[in-house]
């Protein structure tokens, strides 16, 4: 039986204690691949804990991929390569001529028929045609709801407390706010992110790795610039199209790459002959996909062995219900081959225009010493003030309170959901994490025809389909159609029927 010493646990709980514990022993091979672990109740018992405590460690290693269960046997530990976080020198590219079934072309013309397939990935842009048309009209009559959007509360903003901290700032040493800001951005800003990503997502960065920029636009910019123009990126499928827009727009190839139930596929990424891969491993959108640590694994194996890099978008990675945050792909990169991405306008407001990405340390020196005459897009005094919004502590406080808020319209909405006459329609793919959940409905109608139906009632909605790239098919799920993806962050409580109604509507319809 699995014996851990708590008397060293400090502040940690001692679900903490038992899944570090296990991740250990798991990572490396001192409980073998596949082999069973106790059960929850014996683990409970011997330990002297409660069985909810060894619940909640599993449930976690379950999530990260470290554990799997089957019905009615058991847990067992997941098969890890024991050397796949090696990172030697980087090996001779793969040859291979072989193509992904459904990647676009590659080059110049692949990268402008890369375009999103639909309404450019809907549930990011405004509505268009005639479909967008009748909600457009909806809309101007104060009628309509957007299951598309991915706005915040404005009631949630923690208006005053900004504000007094602006004032603070400009009640300051104003003649610092007026001097040219450094290319990476404040220090004072930097280190607090260095300070808070090591705290809350265990990774250990130095302020000089982290580049501060106004909107991840404009960092995806610099990372093309950076890395060198004309190289292809692979892309996930289906994904976010707008990352893909803006890669080719500053001189990158994309590749779209199918992914399977645990996310990109290294077979895949070896058929593209792609330089740099962009993944979402802590929660894709829009399948809500968490990558478990053998895949993880392997995509640092790619990176390291063909001199590759990943870039980690890790947007939306905050709101996560149940179980601890999940472990960042970069904070298991001892090669430095992942540059680490994430923004403010999620957690404050997507008006916020404050994003971030962390530089492995070659990268980092390189852009000191290459791009120094590049200015900063983000104000002095915003930095400053979001650096004193950190270090005192009230951004945690204002992620737990939106974290609850948003647990709970969740929550109320899948509970009407379930509630409603779509019940033996519907399929509710729920990942406990992100701000969106996918619908799955049993019906003859199409994914246009749905579309049109839902927006003929004052309702925006967006589908699975929307965000596969043009000309491709899903190689998971097998069949994206007929999935919404409901973004529910910029809704109310209190449009909860008035949702479900028109949905019911556009169903029936």
């Amino acid at each position: 039986m699995l014996t851990i010493d708590f008397s060293r646990r400090g502040a940690k709980s001692f679900t903490e204690c038992i899944y570090e514990d296990l991740k250990d022993r798991i990572g490396r091979g001192a409980i073998l691949a596949d082999e069973k672990l106790p059960s929850k109740r014996a683990l409970a018992d011997h330990l002297g804990v409660s069985v909810i405590t060894v619940q909640n460690a599993y449930e976690q290693l379950i999530a990260e991929g470290y554990v799997y269960s089957r019905e009615k046997k058991g847990y067992f530990a997941t098969p890890l390569e024991s050397d796949s976080m090696h990172s030697g020198e980087p090996l001779p590219r793969q040859q291979s001529e072989a193509r992904l079934p459904h990647a676009a072309p590659q080059g110049a013309q692949g990268a402008a028929k890369n375009a999103p397939q639909g309404a450019q990935g809907a549930a990011k842009n405004a509505p268009q045609g005639a479909q967008g048309a009748r909600f457009s009209e909806a809309r101007r009559a104060g009628d309509s709801v957007d299951l598309r959007s991915n706005s915040t509360s404005s009631e949630k903003f923690p208006f005053t407390l900004w504000a007094k901290l602006l004032r603070a700032v400009l009640n300051g040493p104003q003649e610092r706010l007026l001097q040219p800001i450094p290319p990476q951005g404040l220090e004072e800003l930097r280190g607090a992110i260095a300070e808070y990503v090591e705290r809350f997502r265990n990774m250990s960065v130095s302020a000089d790795q982290i580049v501060i920029g106004a909107g991840t636009e404009y960092l995806y910019g610099l990372i093309v610039q950076l890395l060198g123009r004309g190289k292809t990126y692979a892309v996930e499928n289906p994904g976010y199209t707008k990352t893909a827009a803006i890669l080719s727009a500053n001189g990158a190839a994309c590749v779209p790459v199918g992914m399977d139930d645990a996310g990109i596929t290294e077979e895949n990424l070896l058929s593209t002959r792609a330089d740099v891969a962009h993944v979402s491993p802590a929660h894709h959108f829009p399948t809500g996909i968490v990558m478990p640590v053998k895949r993880r694994q392997e995509l640092l194996v790619w990176a390291a062995r063909g001199g590759h890099y990943i870039i980690e978008d890790d947007y939306d990675s905050e709101f996560r219900f149940t179980g601890r945050p999940i472990a960042t792909l970069q904070s298991a990169d001892s090669g430095g081959r992942v540059i680490y991405m994430n923004t403010f306008s999620k957690t404050l407001a997507p008006s916020f225009r404050i994003s971030y990405m962390i530089l492995p340390k070659q990268l980092s020196r390189r852009f000191q010493t290459e791009f120094g005459f590049y200015s900063c897009t983000v104000s002095s005094f915003e930095q400053l003030a979001l650096a004193q919004f950190i270090r005192q502590g009230f951004y945690e406080k204002h992620l737990i309170r939106m974290k609850n808020y948003y647990r709970n319209l969740r929550n109320d909405l899948i509970s009407a959901l379930e509630r409603s006459a779509l019940r033996p329609l519907m399929e509710i793919q729920e990942k406990n994490a992100g701000l969106h959940f996918l619908l799955k409905i049993d019906t003859d109608k199409t994914d246009a025809q749905l579309k049109t139906q839902a927006e003929r009632n004052g309702l925006a909605v967006s589908f699975l389909s929307d965000y596969l790239y043009a000309g491709t098919a899903p190689d998971f799920p097998a069949d994206g159609t007929r999935t919404l993806v409901v973004n529910y962050s910029g809704i109310r409580k209190e449009q909860i029927p008035q949702i479900i109604a028109r949905l019911n509507k556009a169903v029936a319809g």
